[in-house]
């Protein structure tokens, strides 16, 4: 929800009702109509800028400085608040509440993604519905910094378009980690994309 997302001005309606009958007054009020819409809105703005997810463009700047993020020229607003996100409150302890409040933030809701722990094979499983590369590696940069050492991490992402003309595959070093990314429907990809990489000890699997 975006607070103040709407709010019609009508200065009319606060005067006495025997003054409202004037013409000269309701001109008056008109006229001054357009100037409480513009400051209204500009209190929309403010007020909007002091959550993460509702920011524009000015306020996910702010953000970003504070937390020393420097994003592309490209990267859009969502990815921007997204990558903001993943940083915001990463302090200890991470236990595993916090990883699925963390992924909720993320993702939006427990639909949009799969969480299981095996406790025997020390091995979390995690699978994603992300359509944004670059969101995926939010997410993996942000599992990195909080789960313990000595659990592994294997990770899939399913690519939810209906139409996928280009896959690009961006591989890092990585340790301790398996990455999957799957892509449905196969048939539609046309084009695969991949960089170069250094793994230790783990495969990609398309």
């Amino acid at each position: 929800m975006i607070f103040f997302e709407m709010k019609n001005v009508d200065l009319l309606k606060y005067l006495p009702f025997f003054m409202q009958e004037y013409k000269e007054i309701q001109k008056i009020m008109e006229s001054e109509e357009p100037e409480f819409k513009i400051m209204w809105d500009r209190i929309k703005k403010v007020f909007n800028n002091e959550f993460i997810e509702f920011c524009n463009d000015e306020g996910i700047k702010k953000f970003e400085n504070m937390l020393g993020i420097f994003p592309e020229s490209t990267d859009s607003l969502e990815l921007r608040i997204f990558r903001v996100l993943t940083y915001w409150n990463s302090k200890i302890p991470f236990t595993w509440k916090v990883l699925i409040n963390k992924m909720n933030q993320l993702c939006g809701n427990p639909s949009e993604y799969g969480l299981t722990l095996d406790n025997n094979n020390y091995m979390l499983n995690i699978i994603t519905k992300f359509d944004s590369e670059k969101k995926y590696d939010e997410l993996n940069r942000m599992l990195k910094s909080i789960i313990p050492a000595n659990l592994g991490v294997k990770s899939v992402n399913i690519v939810k378009q209906k139409t996928i003309l280009n896959l690009k595959v961006p591989i890092a070093t990585l340790l301790n980690h398996k990455y999957e990314i799957k892509a449905m429907p196969k048939k539609q990809i046309k084009k695969l994309i991949f960089t170069n990489a250094v793994v230790t000890n783990y495969k990609y699997k398309i």
